[in-house]
C-alpha cells in the first residue's frame, strides 16, 4: 500500500514546481486581485496542516500523502474512513494530514483543496478528488477538470483564479514537502507517522492494534 519514490534533487523539484505552479490552473489575468495578499489574513488550513480530531488526544497520527498516488486514495478510502468513524470521535487520535506533493497535477489539487473557505469544506473536497482520481488524473485536460471540480464544490471562480496565481500557496506546499524529507527522510508515500515514529501495516486492524498500544504506553 506504499508508492516508492524516486527522488529530485530539492533543488530542481522546487524550482521545477515553482515554474509549474502558473501553468496548473486559470491564468492569472492583469488586474486580478493578488492572492499573495488574500494569503496574509488566510485560515491555518490554507497554508498549514488539516488536522481531524482533537489537540488533546493522546495520540498523534501525521500522514504524507499525495493527491496523485493511488495507495494514498487506498489508505483515505480503507484506512482514514474508519478512523475517522471510530478512534478520531472518540478522542484516542488526532490525525495531521500534510501534502506531499509531486507533481503538476498533484500541486493544483494541493492548492484547489486548501482554495476552500474552511477546513472542514477542504476536507471533504479532499475526498471528492480522492474519490475521482481516476477521472481528473486521467483526463485529456487534468487542469481543467481539477477546476471544474472545485467549481462544483462551491469555490468560485474568482477565487479558483487566486489561488492559481499565488506564488506564496505554492511555495508553502513544497516546504511542506521539503520539511517532511527533512524531518522524516520520507522514502515512499503515503508515509504515516504514529507519535513522531514511521508505522507500517497491512490494514485498518494493524494500524488499530499499534494505537491501543501506544494508548497503553501513555
Amino acid at each position: 500500500m506504499m508508492f516508492k519514490l524516486a527522488f529530485m534533487t530539492k533543488y530542481t523539484f522546487s524550482a521545477t514546481l515553482l515554474l509549474l505552479a502558473s501553468s496548473f490552473g486559470v491564468a492569472a489575468q492583469d488586474g486580478a486581485t493578488s492572492a499573495d495578499e488574500v494569503d496574509a489574513k488566510a485560515p491555518e488550513h490554507i497554508h498549514g496542516d488539516i488536522v481531524y480530531g482533537s489537540k488533546d488526544a493522546p495520540v498523534e497520527i501525521i500522514e504524507y500523502a499525495s493527491m496523485t498516488c493511488p495507495h494514498c486514495k487506498s489508505f483515505n478510502d480503507t484506512v482514514l474512513v474508519h478512523l475517522k468513524e471510530e478512534l478520531i470521535p472518540q478522542g484516542k487520535v488526532r490525525l495531521v494530514f500534510r501534502n506531499f506533493v509531486r507533481d503538476r497535477a498533484d500541486l493544483a489539487v494541493a492548492v484547489m483543496t486548501r482554495c476552500a473557505a474552511d477546513v472542514d469544506k477542504a476536507k471533504a473536497l479532499i475526498e471528492t478528488y480522492f474519490a475521482q482520481q481516476n477521472e481528473w488524473a486521467r483526463a485529456p485536460k487534468p487542469g481543467i477538470a481539477i477546476q471544474s471540480i472545485a467549481n462544483l464544490s462551491g469555490i468560485s471562480f474568482e477565487r479558483l483564479n487566486e489561488c492559481s496565481s499565488s506564488q506564496i500557496m505554492a511555495e508553502h506546499l513544497i516546504e511542506m514537502r521539503q520539511q517532511g524529507d527533512r524531518l522524516y527522510k520520507i522514502e515512499y508515500i503515503p508515509t504515516v507517522l504514529l507519535n513522531g515514529t514511521k508505522v507500517q501495516f497491512k490494514n485498518f486492524e494493524d494500524l488499530r492494534d499499534k494505537i491501543e498500544l501506544a494508548l497503553i504506553g501513555k
